[in-house]
């Protein structure tokens, strides 16, 4: 078996599978549920992860979900007070 290092920090890393992975964003929260990649086992200082692609396309929609939920929040509160304006 081929041991795997950090692309970044250069310590030892090891693949993944089928993990779950929260995403936090302004408050709101998910879970990315299901990747797989490689991570770096080094957390402390470094704790890279590379996500195989279709986890990566996964984790970076739900990620966008969360962008989107949140600004519409700050558009509905936006709109609620330029009503007030009129």
């Amino acid at each position: 078996m081929t041991e795997l290092s950090c692309d970044i920090c250069g310590g030892r890393a090891e693949r993944f599978e089928n993990a779950d992975f929260p995403i936090e964003y302004r408050g709101l929260r998910a879970v990315a549920r299901n990747l797989s990649g490689v991570r770096c086992l080094d957390g402390e200082d470094c704790g890279e992860v590379l996500f195989d692609a279709a986890s990566a396309h996964n984790y970076g929609r739900l990620g966008g979900e969360l962008v989107s939920r949140r600004s519409s929040m700050w558009v509905g509160r936006f709109d609620a007070s330029a009503s007030n304006l009129a």
